[in-house]
């Protein structure tokens, strides 16, 4: 037992060598608004693409494979492939919802979402229980909110400014994560919020209509890439929103802790890293 307890601490102390030694070789220089705007479009790809079709070894995509090329590929889908790709896409996303809330607590499954209304394949409503992308991206935009208001408050201590910003950058992938896979989902039309939204919320749903917008198109299209660039133009407005905030709150050592926007603390590199984009954005933001 006691060569256990020795080995297990030196473990323990291996650990959090490497997590300092993490954190204080990071860089934690504020990301340019072009750097947001590459890696904005890496994001949207890896959520809605890379990840999703990869599940499971592409179970899914291993059954609809000259859809699911097209899609990677960047080729425009007709209405009924596009109408084929999004049904195949839903049993994705259904058979990961155990695996994704592990990672976003935020995530909201809902049971028969507004089955009176026509949804985005040729039916009505959202049958069954399904990670309802509207209710997520409202969830994390609420936290995102309360997380700056902790950071701009005077009376937040050093420990609860830091926690903030590493959960206000996790929020603000996590909403971008919810977004990029609602174009390829099926749904209904956009709904707004029952309440009057405030100022952060209304940035949230100005971005969700322009994804929804994109949802209904076919995937690939003009209309796609269309609304599919102004959601993200407004991404990268709320993300640098989110950073200038952090960095105008709290110290340097604090800056340090909580990392910045792909830092390892708020788990940014899975998404941030290693994806080409089936397209960047072209020129400056629109």
């Amino acid at each position: 037992m006691r060569r256990l307890r020795r080995i297990l601490l030196v473990l323990v102390a291996l650990v959090l060598l490497a997590g300092a030694t993490c954190v204080g070789v990071q860089d934690v220089t504020p990301f340019s608004a072009d750097a947001i705007r590459r890696k904005t479009d890496e994001i949207n790809q890896a959520a809605a693409i890379t990840v999703p079709h990869g599940f499971d070894d592409g179970a899914v995509r291993h059954q609809h494979v000259p859809l699911f090329e097209a899609v990677e590929q960047g080729r425009e889908l007709s209405s009924a492939e596009s109408t084929e790709y999004r049904r195949a896409y839903q049993d994705i996303i259904f058979r990961k919802q155990s695996t994704l809330r592990r990672f976003d607590r935020q995530l909201t499954v809902l049971p028969n979402v507004d089955m009176d209304r026509p949804n985005n394949v040729g039916g009505l409503g959202i049958e069954g229980s399904h990670d309802h992308h509207d209710a997520s991206m409202r969830a994390n935009l609420l936290a995102l909110e309360a997380e700056l208001q902790t950071i701009e408050a005077p009376a937040s201590s050093s420990r609860a400014r830091v926690w903030a910003a590493i959960s206000a950058y996790k929020n603000a992938t996590d909403i971008l994560s919810h977004l990029a896979t609602v174009p390829h989902t099926k749904s209904v039309a956009y709904r707004p919020p029952p309440a009057a939204p405030t100022e952060i919320e209304q940035q949230g749903e100005l971005l969700l209509q322009d994804f929804k917008q994109a949802q209904f198109a076919p995937v690939n299209g003009t209309e796609y890439w269309a609304a599919l660039w102004r959601g993200l133009d407004r991404f990268d407005l709320l993300l640098l929103r989110v950073q200038t905030t952090v960095n105008s709150g709290l110290s340097a050592t604090e800056r340090r802790l909580a990392g910045r926007w792909d830092s390892t603390q708020s788990l940014g590199r899975w998404l941030t890293n290693g994806t080409t984009p089936r397209r960047y954005r072209p020129g400056p933001p629109r």
